[in-house]
């Protein structure tokens, strides 16, 4: 983006294509989560055996403060900025659910091949804060699946595979950090799939399951920016590119996690604790200057409520 250095504006453009890359990758992070059903270890178990829940993932997430005034955008060429980071928690709530497709084959005491079919849902409604307006949104749903390598026994763990494709539902993203200046991302779409190995026990009441796994995170935008700034001659100067211009970015991330939850009865209650780091990211992918290093590694956590018969 680089060769925007030499148009009127383009110093508007590289910020809002920086912002871009280095807050989608946390987003995708909030949005796929660890365990692709929180609690769930194996498979439910066959026909007849489902979970629903609601869940709400939330990353500790480092926002930059578009309103610094260090970070102004101005109406000439690039130029390199600091942009302090603040902490804090990006949550995403969504529904989750799986349904038992097959039981598994019977091997000694355990089984194999089980499978459930998975499925999310989310909501995302016109929004504003900190000088950022989200509009439009609406639902948009989820799916994946489950494959069990080791069905679960009073004496040995259960093991299993997902893959899960969760996206967000598109938006617009209209960002007024100083004044009327204004970056806005039209029609932006985040879309994640993700892959976990997860290990787990029932102890009673309790269980405790861990997981490890790869993510990748698409994401796209029409990008549009406004700057206004005073010309010397008492008026400000509106500069805005001569058309918006269509931006994306893929993101690969390593996520690990651990659950714990308590079954009462049809009823489930449920928490994780995990990180993520974005792998194919560093601080010389930007040309403005950051506070914490895009690669920084993500703690995230999630809470839910489930309930069924597995």
């Amino acid at each position: 983006m680089n060769a925007f250095g030499e148009i009127r504006g383009g110093d508007a453009c590289q910020k809002g294509v920086d912002l871009f890359n280095y807050l989608t990758p946390q987003l995708g992070n909030a949005i796929a989560g660890g365990n692709a059903t929180l609690g769930q270890a194996g498979t439910l178990g066959g026909l007849g055996r489902f979970s629903l829940g609601l869940r709400v993932n939330a990353v500790r997430a480092g926002i930059p403060d578009v309103e610094a005034d260090e970070a102004e955008p101005s109406i000439g060429a690039v130029d390199r900025d600091f942009y302090p980071v603040k902490d804090r928690p990006l949550p995403m709530p969504q529904v989750e659910g799986a349904i038992g497709l097959f039981g598994g084959l019977p091997i000694g005491l355990a089984s194999v091949g089980g499978v459930d079919a998975l499925f999310s849902g989310f909501y995302l409604p016109s929004a504003s804060a900190d000088r950022v307006d989200f509009n439009g949104g609406g639902f948009k749903v989820g799916y994946g699946i489950r494959v069990g390598l080791l069905g679960e026994t009073p004496v040995l763990p259960g093991i299993s595979f997902t893959w899960a494709r969760r996206d967000l539902p598109t938006v617009d993203i209209a960002a007024n950090p100083v004044g009327s200046d204004e970056v806005t991302l039209n029609e932006f779409t985040n879309e994640t799939t993700a892959w976990r190995f997860v290990i787990g026990k029932g102890f009673g009441p309790v269980a405790v399951a861990a997981g490890y796994g790869k993510d990748a995170y698409k994401s796209s935008a029409t990008v549009f920016y406004s700057v206004n700034e005073n010309c010397g001659i008492g008026e400000p100067c509106p500069v805005e590119p001569v058309e918006p211009f269509r931006y994306s970015r893929d993101s690969k991330a390593t996520s690990m996690f651990a659950d714990l939850s308590l079954s009462l009865k049809l009823f489930r209650l449920v928490a994780e604790v995990g990180q993520m780091r974005v792998n194919d990211i560093s601080a010389a992918d930007f040309y403005n200057e950051f506070a914490q290093d895009p690669s920084k590694v993500r703690m995230f956590g999630s809470v839910a409520f489930r309930f069924g018969r597995d």
